[in-house]
């Protein structure tokens, strides 16, 4: 696009924004509300029922809306439900695995430090008794 090159409103080819301005100026008188009273019985019939029917047709559009609104949070509430479901039965999986796996390391740390008990007890022992040979010779003597 060249820098000189107008810009093109609305793309249209068939926009003339001549003609544009013109029937704007024609019409820019602002029309206001039309009232009721000036019109006979018969327009005042076809003008209630004209606007009973759009009213109705709103209502019914605004009704299936609501509708479809409330099935579209049952759905999404009902898949809430099913991923709760899911992430908590997931969590117990865990929680069983880390309270197993905690008593496990638990166990071996218990056998081990009662294999390290029975290792110095045994070294007590034979200290004592080594320790206990020699002194007696020393007494006796």
């Amino acid at each position: 696009m060249d820098i000189n090159e107008p810009l093109q409103h609305y793309a249209s080819p068939y926009y003339d924004p001549v003609k544009a301005h013109e029937y704007y100026m024609r019409t820019r008188e602002l029309k206001g509300r039309r009232s009721t009273t000036k019109l006979n019985d018969e327009g005042k019939k076809v003008w209630a029922y004209t606007k009973n029917e759009i009213s109705g047709k709103k209502k019914e559009k605004v009704k299936e809306e609501q509708e479809k609104r409330k099935q579209k949070i049952a759905e999404l509430r009902a898949k809430a439900k099913v991923t709760r479901e899911q992430i908590s039965a997931k969590l117990k999986e865990l929680n069983a695995q880390l309270t197993e796996e905690s008593s496990s390391r638990r166990s071996r740390v218990d056998s081990r430090k009662n294999l390290i008990w029975r290792i110095l007890e045994k070294k007590q022992k034979t200290r004592k008794s080594v320790s206990m040979k020699r002194r007696i010779p020393r007494l006796n003597a």
